[in-house]
């Protein structure tokens, strides 16, 4: 690479393909210290040959389901994996972003390995990068030098990175697909239009994973610091401070949402949030919506797959299945089904007039009954309706020029992606 050497493994993947990878590559300074919570900083050159055989620790994160703390806070390193270092042509280059409610996810090949990949002619990165509160924790005075977006700011300087390096692993400077999922997809889908994003990449493919507002709970930097023993006043300057001198484990405690957030649909604490315009290195200064009908606007001449399957919300199956008290919540407050977006135009009549209509919409007139499995599909169906996130996304996509869109109904027998 540009900053030194690394060491290569020479690995054959589930389907019997061999491939080249590199594991652990740092892009960025270390964000420690006086570094924790600001942007990125370009990493400093290194001697000799850098061990790139073993995969990096994920980001520190607190497990969703056991609330174990895993990961270190060190954790800007990306993991390039190529199926020829030496070609014809230079590969094509796939720079994918982990999905996880901007708080969990391991970008290593341990999650995301490039096996299905690896069975063509590609170069397959994989972005590790700041999450939670170590990732997005907002200030908006200048001085603090917090504006917010620290992890999306990772990602940018990667992409920066992997412009300026692909060709050391046979890749195509000029021919890289930023694509993700869940949270990674409406990341991608972002940073199309952030400026500093231009040429950084020139194809993109959305997978299960679209968003048209930053949505920022009210007081949250106070309301996080109280919650993790912050006695002082509502001081953005004494609360950065004591954020600054906690463990990085302490961090991970994200459990702050009130039971009305969470059921208003808050599925992330600390998520993209707008910067004060004034910030030196701002990336999101515009509500997306206004980003999105900006007509001069980058992106708009590059192919975009928007992806999804049949059932996205079937993952929300075992809520119901195992909480029988949401059938009550949705009874009497139906409107919690609803798109933020439409939440925050109407008032609360006119919210659940329109929750029944498009409930009776995917189930007819029958109840919300748990004993009726369908019923459950069919709410998971409305939750993620894929047509309406569309039409929702028509003044996003009214800009683009070309768009495919790609429907997954059945899983293939070799995608084990």
């Amino acid at each position: 690479t540009a900053s030194g050497k690394v060491r290569r493994q020479l690995r054959e993947g589930i389907y019997g393909d061999t491939y080249y990878s590199f594991d652990g590559i740092p892009y960025a300074k270390p964000p420690l210290g006086k570094l924790r919570f600001k942007s990125p900083q370009p990493v400093e050159p290194w001697h000799g040959v850098r061990d790139c055989t073993i995969c990096p620790p994920m980001c520190i994160q607190s497990n969703y389901y056991t609330g174990v703390i895993d990961g270190i806070e060190d954790c800007l390193y990306l993991n390039v994996f190529t199926k020829k270092l030496r070609s014809a042509k230079p590969l094509p280059v796939l720079a994918y972003l982990l999905g996880g409610r901007f708080a969990i996810g391991d970008a290593s090949r341990n999650s995301w390995g490039p096996d299905y990949l690896m069975m063509k002619d590609v170069v397959y990165i994989t972005i590790g990068f700041r999450l939670g509160a170590l990732g997005f924790l907002s200030f908006p005075e200048p001085e603090l030098q917090v504006p917010g977006n620290a992890g999306l700011k990772d990602i940018v300087m990667a992409l920066q990175w992997i412009k300026k390096n692909c060709q050391y692993f046979n890749g195509d400077p000029d021919n890289i697909t930023l694509f993700g999922h869940s949270s990674g997809s409406a990341t991608a889908q972002m940073l199309m239009y952030v400026p500093q994003c231009e040429n950084l990449f020139h194809k993109v493919i959305l997978i299960s994973g679209m968003q048209m507002h930053l949505r920022r709970i009210p007081q949250l930097e106070y309301r996080f610091a109280k919650h993790l023993g912050y006695k002082g006043q509502e001081n953005n300057h004494d609360i950065l401070a004591y954020l600054s001198a906690l463990p990085a484990e302490r961090l991970c405690d994200l459990k702050i949402l009130t039971p009305v957030e969470q059921k208003q649909g808050h599925q992330s604490v600390f998520s993209p949030t707008l910067e004060n315009e004034h910030a030196p290195d701002a990336i999101l200064t515009k509500d997306l919506l206004d980003l999105y009908a900006n007509k001069q606007s980058w992106c708009h001449s590059i192919p975009l797959v928007l992806g999804g399957s049949s059932f996205e919300g079937l993952m929300n199956y075992k809520y119901f299945a195992k909480e029988p008290e949401l059938y009550e919540t949705l009874r009497k407050h139906p409107e919690y089904l609803l798109p933020y977006e439409v939440r925050e135009k109407y008032d609360m009549l006119t919210q659940q007039q329109l929750a029944k209509k498009l409930i009776r919409l995917h189930l007819g007139e029958k109840e919300l009954d748990i004993e009726q499995s369908f019923d459950l599909m069919d709410v998971s169906k409305f939750i993620s309706n894929l047509g309406l996130s569309l039409k929702r996304l028509k003044g996003f996509l009214s800009k683009l020029k070309k768009i495919y869109i790609q429907n997954l109904s059945i899983l293939p027998p070799l995608f084990r992606f």
